[in-house]
């Protein structure tokens, strides 16, 4: 039976290690992709109900984020 060489056996595996763990990574990399955009959504939904609710409560105004200063829109 024909064998390939050491040198060739120890490339073949050190290159096919390194291939899973690129490919483990990349997995892991979109599930986390995955969650951000998850929360991203989440955070979405909070702000839209809370600018609903300051809506309703002083109209159509801007808000300055520094100061909470209220200001009517231009």
């Amino acid at each position: 039976m024909k064998t390939v060489t050491t040198e060739e056996l120890e490339n073949l595996k050190d290159l096919s290690l390194k291939f899973n763990e690129a490919k483990v990574s990349i997995a892991e990399a979109e599930l986390a992709k995955h969650k951000f955009f998850r929360e991203l959504d989440s955070l979405s939904a909070q702000y839209k109900e809370l600018e609903a609710t300051l809506i309703e409560k002083y109209g159509n105004v801007n808000i300055n984020l520094q100061t909470g200063e209220i200001n009517d829109q231009d």
